[in-house]
């Protein structure tokens, strides 16, 4: 467990010291953004039987050869055929996988969090970083959809079109992120058309899994009467996500004067909470919500930047610190995606943290 909690410690007083010197000294600035980025993906590629899924990823390069293209993502196969040409070293594919999810998280957290040092705590404290260690073909697909919101803001469609293809050749589910562009459209309009939205995505979701089986029966067709779709998420996640879509929608107004994206964002959250709600029905519904809660990692800092004393800013500051550690300890108290043990590839050396 301490493992996790030096990376997160370790990368956040790295992009803090980064924020400090970037009008100062940008190449300093820079390397120390490097090295807050680096820490999180070291950590990330070299774990070793880490994680649910660790073995399937981990051999997957050997058996990519023998898989039918036709029941799996282009995007995956892809990858696992080219790392194949040149190593069958499992650790390899681990470590490529991981510099991607990293990558387009950190930059997106870089790009766009007032207080990126905060959203990296959160990146911990809500569970998403101890969840890319398990699934990594939808982590791949959500870190380019969360990248690819920028365009989206801003009206780019064809680049956020092209992004969100790609994603989709690392896992079918990120196909739900081309319904987000119908939420640019509506997302400043009445209430009623806001409700109307959330229950339009909840219905589709509701019957995912049938229609998920129906568009890729051999893909998913093992899964129909798995505890993957029959069986939910714990409650506390709707719970939590629940917690903060009313938190932020009471500083809503606030919120969207300092950043009009944050418009989106509380958007993209409130649809997130209403799918986790069906997500305690069925897990694979649960983890389609982490396409929309994934932006609390960014407009949740803000929350520090509307309050004007400076001293109440600095309590709200480290609020949020104290409750991602929080978060953290009890997602790993509770061993969620059995992150714990921490071990890496260096077997012979028996690291154990």
């Amino acid at each position: 467990m301490p493992i996790y909690f030096l990376t997160a410690l370790s990368s956040f007083l790295f992009i803090l010291t980064s924020r400090f010197f970037l009008k100062k000294n940008r190449i300093i600035s820079k390397m120390l953004s490097y090295c807050s980025f680096i820490i999180l993906w070291v950590i990330s590629g070299i774990r070793y039987e880490v994680g649910t899924d660790f073995s399937f990823y981990y051999t997957y390069i050997n058996v990519v050869k023998s898989i039918d293209i036709k029941n799996n993502e282009y995007g995956m196969w892809l990858l696992g055929s080219f790392i194949n040409s040149f190593t069958n070293n499992g650790q390899v594919f681990i470590l490529i996988t991981s510099l991607i999810i990293i990558f387009f998280l950190f930059k997106t957290i870089e790009k766009n969090s007032t207080y990126p040092e905060i959203s990296i705590l959160l990146l911990f404290g809500l569970g998403f970083y101890f969840t890319s260690l398990n699934i990594l073909r939808q982590y791949i697909a959500l870190s380019i959809v969360f990248y690819s919101l920028k365009y989206l803001f801003d009206k780019k469609y064809w680049r956020y079109s092209f992004l969100i293809l790609l994603a989709t050749m690392f896992h079918y589910s990120a196909i739900i992120a081309f319904g987000l562009i119908i939420v640019t459209k509506i997302q400043k309009q009445s209430i009623v058309n806001r409700i109307l939205t959330i229950l339009a995505f909840v219905c589709f979701l509701a019957f995912y899994n049938k229609i998920l089986l129906f568009l890729i029966p051999s893909q998913y067709s093992g899964y129909e009467d798995s505890e993957f779709l029959n069986k939910g998420a714990n409650f506390i996640f709707f719970i939590l996500y629940l917690v903060i879509t009313i938190i932020l929608h009471i500083f809503r107004k606030q919120l969207v004067q300092l950043n009009e994206k944050n418009e989106y964002y509380l958007f993209l959250i409130l649809i997130g909470t209403g799918i986790s709600l069906l997500g305690t029905q069925s897990l694979i519904i649960q983890r389609l919500a982490s396409y929309f809660t994934i932006s609390a990692i960014i407009i949740l800092p803000d929350l520090i930047k509307i309050v004007k004393d400076k001293n109440l800013r600095i309590i709200a500051y480290l609020g949020i610190v104290g409750i991602s550690f929080v978060g953290m300890y009890l997602f790993l108290s509770r061993n969620l995606g059995e992150v714990l043990p921490y071990n890496t590839f260096f077997n012979s050396l028996k690291i154990n943290y």
